[in-house]
């Protein structure tokens, strides 16, 4: 059975590949602490628009799960970057600190590389949260 499946299987990733990336909606959360350190959740979920979760087909329901996570979690990471390169928060990049993929709750927290400047104190000052206590 796995054998007449698996022509099937890389037919349809390679379609899925060879799509352009999903848009992602999501909210990104903005921390500046006071020694100028960067933070931000960037989550995406419940009653926001997620695409593609029903694109790869699997064998089993434990390898859907998997084949689901990965997916989503590619495409949260390609929304976050189209999100921080449009918002200009982390300009140099990012070191993730963790992510979280559960019952359609997707979230990916991390720390960008450079330092505040008194320019985003004063535009990321409206959009900071207790965050990282």
């Amino acid at each position: 059975m796995l054998r007449r499946l698996t022509p099937l299987l890389l037919i349809a990733l390679s379609a899925c590949v060879s799509r352009s990336a999903p848009e992602v909606y999501g909210n990104l959360l903005t921390n500046i602490r006071p020694d100028g350190t960067k933070l931000f959740v960037f989550t995406s979920g419940r009653g926001q628009q997620v695409p593609g979760l029903g694109a790869l087909p699997s064998p089993s329901r434990r390898q859907l799960q998997r084949d689901r996570r990965e997916y989503m979690m590619s495409v949260l990471e390609a929304g976050l970057e189209q999100k921080l390169e449009s918002t200009g928060f982390c300009r140099t990049g990012y070191i993730p600190l963790g992510s979280y993929v559960e019952r359609g709750i997707f979230e990916i927290r991390g720390e960008c590389n450079e330092s505040a400047t008194k320019e985003d104190r004063v535009i990321f000052s409206q959009n900071s949260l207790s965050l990282y206590h």
